[in-house]
């Protein structure tokens, strides 16, 4: 009961409608209800026997059997999940769960599955944007989310605001015939001038339902850190017209034998990256609607995806976004749902004329000349996004925090 409920430096309080108190219990690495009578229970978290005193006594002022929380990062069931550190809960719009923050975690206590999932962060504390276990925070202190279920977190260490979105809210809605590049633009094309720290890079990569080149976003640089590609400022421009890439190896010495071979002088010394695209390799969140139908127009390629050994389309920037996806088997007209689009640059390696494409009952006609951009399509990942919504962009080595308001 109330009388006898301990906590170990509690931090994070949230109320339910029903009058129930949800609490994280720092120190105790649990997360603790209290019920409208006061009656406090464990919610989620382990629990471990605490250490006994020098003599082998049970600690001063907690009877036996003496328990105390299990630190650590566990999912799963609730009674078996492990935290480090909780700082604060929010309750969810529905009041079926509680949102959790913890070391560098942002996770969910489930009611009626009794388990706990983490929805955004990964194993090393940081600042990166993305998606789910692509991002990172550094010490989130505090929660809130909204009744739409999008939640906001103060990131302490690293003196950001951050967003955080359900996967279903990430995605644009557009038309059956909307094309990708309606509504795409180069991350320069902006009606103002964004802050960026001292090498020109912005805060994220992330705007919304755009993950600017996305694909890249492992690529490092030692003073620029990770995601320095999405981060940079592209020019307003449009993607560059598409190359006959005809390159040889540094070390390639068959033009000796066959001078044909060194009709393009340009040398592959895998250190120059051809990079002219400004939305190579953005992943955007799109929402196709039910019930898509008639005439589409599809332009596609059939492409070999190496990773997992199939054949795959790419489809050119001015085919249907939907129509493409129902082509390609990703979608089905009568539901719509979420797609997820990774643009690509057309890359032409030799005069080839593609062939139509019918698939799944529709027919894709060839790319035309001069396509500059192609796009694929999968089905949208589950993941919840984060987005830094405020705080200033600064180098690896900066010091982001002070004080200073946007004007």
């Amino acid at each position: 009961d109330s009388a006898t409920a301990r906590f170990d430096s509690p931090r994070g309080l949230a109320v339910s409608r029903n009058g129930s108190v949800f609490v994280a219990d720092t120190e105790n690495h649990l997360i603790r209800k209290i019920d409208r009578y006061g009656y406090t229970t464990r919610l989620a978290g382990s629990l471990i026997l605490a250490e006994e005193n020098p003599k082998g006594k049970p600690l001063e002022g907690c009877p036996p059997p003496c328990l105390a929380g299990d630190p650590g990062f566990r999912d799963g069931a609730s009674s078996n999940a492990k935290f480090s550190y909780p700082s604060d809960v929010a309750m969810s719009p529905n009041d079926r769960s509680v949102f959790v923050t913890d070391r560098h975690h942002f996770r969910e206590v489930r009611f009626d599955e009794n388990d706990v999932v983490t929805h955004a962060g990964g194993k090393e504390e940081g600042e990166r944007d993305g998606q789910g276990p692509d991002s990172s925070f550094h010490k989130p202190d505090s929660t809130i989310v909204t009744s739409d279920g999008i939640a906001y977190v103060a990131d302490a260490a690293s003196c950001r605001i951050r967003r955080i979105s359900p996967s279903n809210l990430l995605g644009e809605t557009v038309q059956c015939q909307t094309t990708i590049s309606s509504i795409v633009r180069p991350s320069g094309c902006t009606s103002y001038n964004p802050p960026v720290d001292e090498h020109g890079m912005r805060s994220t990569p992330v705007e919304g339902n755009l993950y600017h080149n996305y694909l890249y976003r492992n690529e490092f640089q030692k003073s620029l850190g990770f995601d320095f590609i999405g981060r940079g400022l592209k020019e307003c421009v449009g993607p560059p017209p598409n190359d006959q890439i005809n390159k040889k190896k540094w070390n390639d010495t068959s033009y000796e034998k066959y001078p044909h071979n060194n009709e393009n002088l340009v040398i592959d010394d895998n250190l120059t990256y051809i990079r002219e695209d400004p939305n190579d390799g953005t992943l955007v969140k799109v929402k196709c609607p039910a019930s898509c139908s008639g005439e589409f127009t599809i332009f596609a390629v059939s492409k070999h995806d190496t990773e997992y050994n199939r054949s795959m389309f790419q489809y050119a920037g001015a085919s249907s976004i939907c129509g493409a996806a129902i082509h390609s088997g990703v979608l089905d007209a009568a539901q719509g749902g979420l797609l997820d689009i990774t643009l690509h640059r057309a890359i032409l390696r030799n005069k080839v004329n593609s062939p139509s494409l019918m698939y799944n009952g529709m027919n894709a006609r060839p790319l035309p000349n001069g396509t500059k951009q192609l796009f694929s399509i999968t089905t949208s990942k589950k993941l919840y996004g984060v987005q830094t919504i405020s705080g200033a962009p600064v180098a690896l080595l900066g010091d982001s925090c002070g004080f200073h308001d946007s004007l």
